[in-house]
């Protein structure tokens, strides 16, 4: 493929509507995988330091956190935060965490089990493994920082993935030398971790009703925001609780109710069919049940007599 219009190394990559942007020191390039091409974008209005950034994407937005160097200041070396907007191609600082934070990994949520967050593990500033190493959140719809368990200390370099809003930190060194390899695995549930909310469906079941109307009950283990249903993939409807399913035509229907909880997870119901069969269908069914049956023993009555009397009249004629 076209190689990239810089030498350098400590690259931050990463992806944003199907474009990969690439970031060395304070200098930003596009790629677009479909035609192959590079494009220089905005650079960073301050210099970054060394590699000791962490970069990752949230809202189609990238974020680049960790050492810039300030030029004449009185503090040269300052920690900050600074968001990339690609549809405008501009750089604007936002606030960063409560901790001074300069080596390690950044990581984002899906939002799924737990709000979306951008949590921060890494180092404060230093080159020993002595110093602090931090474990913060910073969430994106409060637009506050939060600070987490932290990690097990001495342990730099390590690898971090998120599975399902958990957070797994991997291997590392035990000091800056590389002497000392981690193999440790740990796991971290974020604070305000839940599962989608489970929904259990009483009523209806799976049966017939003899009625264009029934009651729709359910479960749901835990207090929920918002609740609804839908019939026969319709729209859906909002409901407060426990309701009555009306109007419905004689024929099979399916039932589903859904309940999101205060973080936006949605639990879904099994789909419950039914069939309606409504008492005026049923009452003539019932008469032309009962009709038909008058008229088999109508005819067969008449059958029976004409052969009775067949019988007689030849018992008379020998």
């Amino acid at each position: 493929m076209a190689p990239i219009p810089l030498q350098a190394g400590y690259l931050q990559a990463n992806v944003v509507n199907g474009y990969i942007f690439v970031l060395s020191g304070n200098s930003l390039f596009m790629y677009n995988p479909d035609t192959d091409a590079w494009v220089r974008k905005a650079d960073i209005p301050i210099n970054l330091r060394s590699a000791r950034v962490v970069s990752f994407v949230v809202n189609n937005t990238i974020i680049v956190a960790g050492n810039f160097e300030i030029p004449n200041s009185e503090h040269p070396i300052q920690v900050k935060s600074m968001v990339y907007d690609p549809r405008t191609n501009v750089w604007r600082e936002e606030k960063i965490g409560p901790i001074i934070f300069c080596d390690g990994i950044a990581l984002v949520s899906s939002g799924v089990y737990t709000p979306q967050r951008a949590y921060f593990l890494g180092t404060a500033p230093g080159s020993t493994p002595d110093e602090v190493l931090t474990n913060q959140a910073y969430d994106l719809g409060s637009d506050a920082w939060t600070i987490g368990t932290d990690i097990s200390p001495n342990r730099i370099r390590f690898g971090a993935a998120v599975v399902d809003d958990v957070l797994y930190i991997i291997g590392g060194y035990t000091d800056y030398k590389k002497l000392g390899a981690v193999t440790l695995v740990e796991q971290y549930v974020p604070f305000g971790y839940r599962t989608i909310p489970v929904v259990e469906v009483v009523s209806p079941l799976n049966q017939r009703y003899n009625q264009s109307s029934t009651n729709l009950e359910f479960v749901v283990d835990r207090p929920v925001s918002q609740m609804y249903y839908c019939v026969d993939g319709g729209a859906n409807v909002t409901i407060v609780g426990n309701t009555t399913l009306s109007g419905l035509p004689d024929g099979t229907h399916s039932v589903t109710v859904c309940a999101e909880d205060m973080l936006g997870n949605v639990g879904v119901s099994e789909t419950i069919a039914f069939r309606v069969t409504s008492e005026r269908t049923l009452v003539t069914a019932i008469i032309t049940a009962v009709c038909v049956t008058a008229v088999i023993a109508t005819i067969t009555l008449s059958v029976y007599f004409k052969k009775r009397h067949n019988r007689r009249v030849l018992n008379f004629e020998i």
